[in-house]
């Protein structure tokens, strides 16, 4: 055996029994290490707001939180620093999502922000069968997203969903002729507005604008229209799939407006769908997040806090990413003055 075959063999096997220790312990609040992407579209807010480097990079997302194709979260604190989301969900995948979630084999959500210096293309995502239907080599994972607005220039705008009456056909007109603006609806963003895209919406978030987005764990991305632009790198168009999205185009959805939250004294309902939920935290009082049983995902967005379980406290920073395993339970929240926080939860098993 060669010494690096040697040195590799030991590593894996010292990453087994250090896994297999953690059986004994009941995992932590867990926190995660943003993995950035970059985007012709893209900014350079990510970087610094989340703690890292700045860079002149357009940098267009952060994945806070993913077990997506080769992007695997890398927890950077709590009972499994060190590891990655997907070593934990080949392995425990029901201490983390709970019982329900016990053969599941990837997690089943992707959290990320986006940080949009230019308009996105024009685009849709297809649901689960379109999924399966289109691309029948990968997971067949459709894409329903939500997006938080963190951010928005006074001229910033969102395409979400069609006109009403705006049909299929006369989206396949448009893009021939490359004006497809008149058929999307077009809102002006506010901070705080949150919106929920069923799969088949089609959608453009615009420039000037900065979010947060929960989503199924997919990155089928279906590009409709491009606004005619050229990729500088390599001075051509980028590539639209007009068949593929437009057979995903659900054009009954008609326009995306933002969602009204339930009323609570500090906490606000904002989705709780088939797919994930979605909970924002306003307050300064101390407050609980987590439920025995169930996986929660805690993400800062304003002020500082502390985070308590047992007798260890984990602070909560705004960009920060908190995984609380199922088996964790509840933790309390200990804000060090006023604070937004949203808690995300996994909606059903995709698997059953």
């Amino acid at each position: 055996m060669s010494g690096t075959v040697a040195r590799q063999s030991h590593r894996t096997a010292e990453s087994r029994r250090e896994l297999e220790r953690m059986a004994v312990d009941l995992l932590t609040p867990l926190r995660l290490r943003p993995l950035f992407k970059p985007a012709i579209w893209g900014g350079t807010r990510l970087r610094p707001w989340l703690g890292e480097t700045p860079s002149n990079e357009p940098t267009g997302e952060a994945w806070v939180l993913s077990d997506h194709g080769d992007s695997h979260s890398e927890i950077i604190e709590g009972s499994a620093a060190g590891k990655t989301l997907r070593q934990l969900m080949e392995r425990m995948p029901e201490r983390l999502l709970g019982q329900s979630f016990a053969t599941t084999k990837r997690f089943p959500l992707l959290l990320k922000f986006i940080d949009a210096r230019l308009p996105l293309s024009v685009q849709v995502h297809p649901d689960d069968s379109r999924a399966k239907h289109h691309e029948p080599h990968g997971p067949g994972i459709g894409k329903t997203e939500a997006w938080v607005m963190l951010a928005a220039e006074p001229d910033a705008r969102l395409y979400a969903g069609l006109v009403p009456g705006a049909t299929t056909a006369q989206l396949r007109e448009a893009i021939a002729v490359g004006h497809l603006e008149p058929l999307l609806h077009v809102m002006t963003p506010k901070p705080g507005d949150c919106l929920f895209l069923k799969a088949g919406t089609v959608h453009a978030i615009g420039a000037g604008t900065m979010l947060f987005e929960i989503q199924q764990s997919s990155d089928i991305t279906y590009r409709l229209f491009d606004w005619n632009r050229v990729d500088p790198k390599t001075g051509k168009a980028r590539d639209l799939h007009v068949e593929k999205g437009l057979a995903c185009v659900d054009d009954t959805l008609g326009p995306c407006v933002p969602v009204f939250p339930l009323p609570h004294p500090a906490r606000e309902t904002l989705i709780d769908g088939e797919y994930f939920s979605l909970d924002r935290w306003n307050t300064d009082q101390l407050f609980r997040v987590g439920r025995v049983g169930e996986c929660r995902m805690i993400v800062g967005l304003e002020g500082l806090a502390e985070m308590a379980w047992d007798d260890r406290t984990f602070a909560v920073r705004p960009g920060d990413v908190w995984l609380i395993p199922a088996e964790t339970g509840v933790c309390e929240v200990i804000p060090r003055g006023p604070v937004t926080l949203l808690e995300c939860g996994c909606g059903q098993n995709p698997d059953n």
